[in-house]
This record gives structure tokens, C-alpha cells and sequence, in this order.
């Protein structure tokens, strides 16, 4: 059973996939690398713009969980931390 990454970690492997295959690129360049480079950066983007999404969506549910009032007090006890 394999456990799905989730979109941090989908980007910071194609960013490493990008950096290795860039690389290969800038030692030999060719048509072929060029396209498979811009293909992983294009990869990038899409996920950086799904990440971007998801970072929105989890700060409207902190502010919805109490702190859009600026009530800490309140957020604590609908979102409890670990201390």
C-alpha cells in the first residue's frame, strides 16, 4: 500500500526532476532536452498554481475557525494545539 503524496511533496520532486534534467541540458543542448525541460516546467506550474489553492483554502478555514474576529481565545478552543 502506497500512501499518495500530497502537493508539496509532487512539487519539490519535480522541481528536482526539473534541476537534474536542466542540467543534462546545459551540458548537451539539444531540441529533445529542451522539450522534455520545459514539459517538467510546465509541470511546475500547474502544481505551483493547486498549492496556491490549497494554502488559500486552508487560511479561510483558520479565519473561519475564529480568528477573523482577532479572538485567539476562540480559535484555540474550536482548533485545539498540542502544548
Amino acid at each position: 500500500m502506497t500512501i499518495e503524496d500530497d502537493t508539496h511533496d509532487k512539487l519539490v520532486k519535480a522541481y528536482l526532476d526539473y534541476f537534474a534534467l536542466n542540467e543534462e541540458f546545459q551540458q548537451r543542448p539539444a531540441e529533445t532536452r529542451r522539450r522534455i525541460v520545459r514539459k517538467k516546467l510546465n509541470e511546475i506550474k500547474l502544481l505551483c498554481s493547486i498549492r496556491r489553492d490549497e494554502i488559500m483554502e486552508e487560511h479561510r478555514r483558520h479565519i473561519k475557525d475564529g480568528r477573523a474576529r482577532n479572538n485567539p481565545k476562540e480559535a484555540r478552543r474550536v482548533n485545539p494545539k498540542n502544548n
